[in-house]
């Protein structure tokens, strides 16, 4: 009870554990004991009435009484205010136990908790951790994470991770213009290990670096890092910084960087899924990303998320760069504006040492939005699409010194202050996927089947089975959009082009209009409107994802509307070569609009290669319907019909 509540207190001023120990001379292992309750807190009320003080409590506020009744009651005593102004005796024999349970010492109503962020990775989590390779190749990254979400100013930083952990020199280099409990002011050089004997490895690192760099090393600090619990540090300090060979000398243990990733929630959160303790109610960027990018092979890279974007990356960059604020994205759904802002920062990262992705973190609950908010370092909050962000959330956030991402309506009128993500490039994308290794064939069908939907990207690229099905794929919504499949686009300004998708869909267009009007405004939208034509983003996607759901009757429907709509011979031959620029004003055009007989012809080459859902079964029955119609549309056909033919089933 008191130690959550002196913690809960001290978050509430944004301030780390060592910070606030450092500030006002505390012992910071005994403060986290008391903390997390392994100490009983003091029973001497002037100890008491400073810590109060120290806290920022005034005398007589409610958070004042409650720090010295919990005081009591944890060091085993009933308050004296309470005693004394309890009259009946029964009611005085239950009292210690009822303290007990309030205290946490007894069983508590549904394990209830209520308090500010606390950290994921213990202590004890980072000594087991010691023991696997992936601590020896991974601990300089988890300290260099640390450093800049902790630190707003670091102008140099050197620490080699993974590979890299093998090369001669130093395991870190940092020089900072203002530090922190953690970080030394000015130029300071680090080593790191993992061995079970720390004082010997630093040591003997300390004596090498010492021999090394003589009388320069008393312009840097040294500092040593290990993951284990070191009982000598104190003494192991004292030693070596009599000897007075650098600056000073600093050295943190487990339960040192417990306390530091306090005060970094996306280190943490990163760290946690290294330790595979998966947080409830956050995920950070950077882990977000290495799955994100992970979902093909060969990986995506981020270039291909910011494809056409160099605006909108720069404008993102510029924006996180101005301080605590909200940065308005208008993006199609919430998952392409994370996968967008997770590219900028990794691609940041390639050459920046993940300077925010160390702050980054999407958030998935309430409870751990007001947690985050009370920390002190600044963050990048991203909202996940179950959370309900009200405004009151976000201006808490931007007040307590974060930056927080969200999204914005995507309308055809561009707001002046909201950056817009544009759809991404084609030709971008396709030669940043073959960068990326991707054979020319398939970036080229993957940029193209995009339709300009990263998204859709993800989706068609992803070689994993179990990928999330956008909402509109669902059976109760899937039904009305299937016949709209098999037409793939149509205008709607052309009666006949409407009257057509009537026939097929068994609805009055008008109903058809507000259904494709309403999926046009929803997230990772299947369908777009353009100067009077609609379309779908992708037709391989929209096919893949519901083609399964195609009927006999409505093919064999199909089968005969695309006959009746390709054999139509286009009557603009009818007129001489240099007269067919005037075929409107000669009314000899076409029946259909071309987006409608493209999407027919479409749909035929997808019916005889993409066909294995489709009620035949197999791809050789779906090649069979899609082989028979252009036999029917061919076969002695005069030379107007292979010409009016020819845009939409070339040889």
């Amino acid at each position: 009870m008191f130690g959550g509540f002196i913690k809960e207190i001290r978050a509430r001023q944004r301030l780390g554990l060592r910070e606030f120990c450092l500030e006002h001379n505390h012992d910071p292992s005994n403060w986290s004991k008391i903390e997390r309750e392994v100490l009983a807190p003091p029973r001497d009320e002037a100890i008491l009435r400073t810590w109060a003080k120290q806290l920022g409590l005034k005398e007589g506020s409610e958070d004042w009484l409650k720090f010295f009744d919990y005081a009591a009651v944890d060091s085993g005593r009933i308050p004296k205010h309470v005693l004394n102004n309890v009259k009946h005796e029964a009611l005085v024999t239950q009292l210690p136990e009822f303290f007990r349970v309030l205290s946490g010492h007894a069983d508590r109503p549904n394990g209830a908790f209520v308090g500010g962020y606390s950290t994921w990775c213990k202590a004890k989590d980072l000594r087991v951790w010691s023991d696997s390779l992936e601590a020896q190749q991974k601990l300089p990254a988890l300290v260099r994470r640390l450093i800049h979400g902790t630190i707003e100013n670091s102008t140099l930083s050197q620490f080699p991770c993974d590979e890299g952990t093998r090369r001669r020199g130093w395991d870190g280099i940092l020089s900072v213009e203002r530090g922190n409990a953690w970080v030394p002011k000015g130029k300071s050089v680090w080593e790191m290990g993992v061995e079970q004997k720390s004082a010997t490895k630093a040591s003997s690192d300390y004596k090498k670096r010492s021999k090394a760099h003589g009388t320069e090393a008393k312009k840097a600090t040294f500092v040593f890092v290990t993951t284990r619990k070191w009982e000598g540090k104190t003494k192991w300090l004292k030693t070596k910084r009599a000897e007075k060979k650098w600056l000073d000398v600093v050295a943190w243990d487990c339960d040192d960087l417990e306390q530091w990733l306090e005060t970094a929630p996306a280190v943490d959160a990163w760290l946690a899924r290294l330790l595979q303790k998966h947080p409830l109610g956050v995920r950070d960027l950077s882990s977000y990303w290495s799955n994100l990018s992970a979902i093909s092979e060969p990986p995506l890279p981020s270039s291909a998320f910011l494809a056409g974007r160099t605006e909108a990356k720069k404008a993102l960059r510029e924006s996180i760069a101005g301080g605590p604020a909200e940065i308005g994205i208008s993006a199609l759904s919430l998952a392409e504006l994370r996968n967008f802002v997770s590219a900028v920062l990794a691609s940041d990262d390639e050459g920046d040492d993940n300077r925010m992705l160390a702050r980054a973190l999407i958030v998935e609950t309430v409870d751990a939005w007001n947690q985050l908010t009370t920390t002190r370092n600044r963050l990048l909050l991203l909202p996940a699409d179950q959370l309900q962000l009200e405004k009151s959330m976000v201006a808490e956030a931007v007040k307590a010194g974060h930056v927080v991402v969200t999204q914005r309506p995507y309308t055809v009128v561009r707001s002046v202050t909201d950056i817009r993500l544009p759809r991404a490039d084609r030709w971008e994308l396709q030669n940043a996927l073959q960068a990326a290794g991707f054979r020319e064939e398939r970036a080229n069908r993957l940029a193209r089947e995009a339709g300009g939907s990263l998204s859709v990207l993800v989706r068609l690229a992803s070689r994993f089975e179990g990928r999330a099905a956008p909402a509109w794929s669902k059976p109760e919504e899937a039904a009305l959009l299937v016949p709209l499949v098999l037409i793939g686009a149509w205008s709607d300004r052309n009666d006949e082009d409407r009257k057509l998708v009537e026939r097929l869909t068994r609805q009055t267009y008008s109903n058809t209009q507000q259904l494709v009007t309403r999926w046009t405004n929803q997230p990772d939208s299947p369908l777009r409107q353009a100067e009077g034509i609609y379309s779908f983003v992708s037709r391989e996607d929209s096919w893949q994802l519901l083609s399964a759901q195609f009927t006999n009757d409505l093919l064999n429907l199909f089968s005969s509307i695309a006959k009746e709509v390709l054999e139509e011979d286009d009557p603009r031959f009818d007129l001489a070569a240099d007269e067919r620029y005037l075929a409107e004003i000669y009314k000899k055009m076409p029946k259909y609009s071309p987006q409608l007989r493209e999407g027919v012809a479409e749909t035929i080459a997808l019916l005889g290669t993409r066909g294995e859902h489709t009620p035949q079964g197999t791809s050789t029955g779906s090649t069979w319907r899609a082989g028979q119609l252009v036999n029917e549309l061919l076969d002695n056909s005069s030379p107007q019909r292979w010409f009016s033919l020819a845009r939409n089933l070339p040889l």
